[in-house]
């Protein structure tokens, strides 16, 4: 018999202060979403059914999500809800692994394009799939980063937005964007800010400038080249943060710097040990 998923959940819970206050129909609902929702704690659910999944009444299911959205456990858009910290806590998934990350924005891919998948990708720091410039994420009217659950269940003075540095930063790769290539970055959105984050993992925001400024120099990217017959300029921020993009103008700059010089002709022939040819 196919038994399903499990979930996994700390017991530290049932010692966490805000966790002890809730109502007893509070607490039922929370786990049944914890079931429900997956390890990453966001996806669409119909509070509808609670009912019957709790044994509560009507009345009292709706009391019970109104609760733990009072008290930043949930956080609710049209069908969709997220159980804030349901994938900081759980231990099948870890943002460190690259797979998961992965896995992670191909499910939020898959939700409504809502304001609060956006805010989900901006809360654990991934890159939100879906290229829409009206999705943002806001910190404001979000309550506390974390809920209060108690000593232990905190991030201790861990940012969830990225630190004053880095965003400085991204705010001056943006302005050298506009400069390099006469484009204006207008939103220095969420997504955005997630994507150089992500690149610079990998690159460092010299070597991040120094596409930009390879890539510039591409005619057909830019649509000065006659083979690009619909003379699009193909070069945005967005394109010189996707990954495979960096990768392929970032790497294209490490492998000449780390190139051998050309040598003459003379010196080559030398280089390879044949005798250079008597004039």
């Amino acid at each position: 018999m196919n038994k399903g998923e499990y979930r996994s959940i700390h017991t530290s819970l049932l010692h966490d202060l805000g966790y002890q206050q809730l109502s007893v129909p509070a607490k039922l609902v929370f786990y049944t979403l914890k079931l429900q929702l997956g390890p990453s704690g966001i996806d669409t659910f119909y509070t509808a059914v609670l009912p019957e999944q709790t044994g509560l009444s009507t009345d009292e299911a709706e009391a019970a999500v109104a609760e733990l959205e009072v008290g930043s456990w949930i956080v609710r858009e049209q069908n969709v809800l997220w159980l804030r910290n349901g994938l900081k806590y759980d231990p099948k998934l870890s943002l460190n692994n690259k797979n998961h990350r992965k896995a992670i924005e191909e499910h939020l891919s898959s939700l409504p394009p809502l304001q609060i998948v956006s805010n989900f990708a901006g809360y654990y720091d991934l890159i939100y799939p879906l290229e829409d410039d009206d999705l943002e994420y806001h910190a404001d009217g979000m309550g506390d980063a974390i809920p209060d659950q108690g000593e232990g269940k905190r991030d201790k003075g861990e940012q969830i937005i990225a630190d004053t540095e880095t965003r400085r930063q991204f705010e001056e790769f943006c302005d050298y964007f506009t400069e390099v290539t006469g484009r204006q970055v207008r939103e220095h959105s969420q997504k955005r800010f997630s994507a150089y984050k992500a690149r610079m993992k990998s690159w460092s925001d010299e070597e991040m400038r120094a596409a930009v400024a390879a890539a510039n120099d591409d005619p057909y990217l830019i649509g000065d080249d006659p083979n690009n017959t619909n003379g699009k300029n193909y070069l945005t921020i967005d394109y010189i943060l996707k990954p495979e993009k960096m990768e392929k103008w970032a790497s294209g700059l490490k492998s000449k710097s780390s190139a051998p010089p050309k040598l003459p002709p003379l010196m080559e022939d030398l280089s390879s040990g044949d005798e250079p040819a008597e004039g």
